[in-house]
């Protein structure tokens, strides 16, 4: 987005407002969305938990290589 401003130079400096605006909110958009993927895996999984934990001790009809917790993992840098 900066470069974008050093491209088109103070000739067309709004074109590089505009540039950097839209790529502004495009980002935040991204981090907002990747951050609320994030949020609900790690409460889902401590759901999961809690369910595991408060069942413990009565024999589980699903077998623990059939379990979906690595399915619904999601990584962000």
């Amino acid at each position: 987005m900066v470069s974008s401003y050093i491209v088109v130079g103070q000739k067309f400096e709004w074109a590089a407002m505009l540039v950097t605006v839209v790529g502004g909110v495009i980002m935040v958009a991204v981090l907002v969305t990747m951050t609320y993927y994030v949020v609900k895996s790690k409460r889902t999984l401590l759901l999961r938990k809690r369910e595991r934990h408060a069942r413990s001790g009565s024999i589980s009809w699903l077998h623990p290589e059939f379990s979906n917790t690595d399915i619904d993992r999601v990584y962000a840098l």
